[in-house]
């Protein structure tokens, strides 16, 4: 039976529309070439994958794929290091930037990811791996990642404070940060 490894970093904190790189495991006894897919999932929960980052990588094909926001279908079908950006309204999978690396047992798989702002908050990371023969290790929690959104101010108003007559054209700025 495969097993998970690990994900690295296993927990922590990004900004929302910037590029992040995670580094996930598999490993098989009989060796990584006998792992078939690999997923890897950043939710709040596992049982439901719609709306989210849900990525797999068929090693016996050399593709990647990200499901769309409804999970009804998968896009993409993109070799690793190719000039390819899968997304969805909450992530986007880099296929250039994702590379794999199989050796002895373990492959590795090293997504390059983007968040979107509406997944942000605390979601878990998910793990799991299937072989050549369908055995399998279901979703497995692997950390936790934030993706923090921080709240708009409102700022200035110009004039602040004043009178005028009727019919008078007035004109304010404002200022407004995020």
């Amino acid at each position: 039976t495969p097993q998970i490894g690990t994900i690295t970093p296993a927990s922590g904190t990004g900004q929302k529309e910037t590029p992040q790189i995670f580094a996930t495991t598999y490993i098989d006894g009989d060796g990584w070439q006998n792992i078939q897919y690999v997923y890897f999932l950043i939710n709040t929960s596992s049982s439901s994958n719609s709306n989210c980052l849900y990525v797999y990588y068929n090693q016996n094909t050399n593709l990647l794929y990200l499901r769309n926001d409804a999970n009804t279908a998968w896009s993409g079908g993109y070799a690793p290091g190719s000039n390819n950006i899968i997304e969805n309204s909450y992530a986007k999978l880099n296929c250039l930037s994702t590379s794999i690396n199989g050796s002895g047992t373990a492959l590795t798989v090293n997504w390059s990811v983007v968040i979107k702002a509406p997944l942000t908050g605390t979601n878990n990371t998910y793990l799991y791996v299937k072989d050549d023969v369908n055995a399998y290790v279901n979703w497995t929690q692997k950390g936790t990642w934030d993706i923090s959104n921080q709240t708009p101010s409102v700022g200035t108003i110009t004039p602040s404070s004043g009178v005028s007559t009727p019919d008078q054209t007035v004109n304010f700025t404002t200022t407004y940060s995020d």
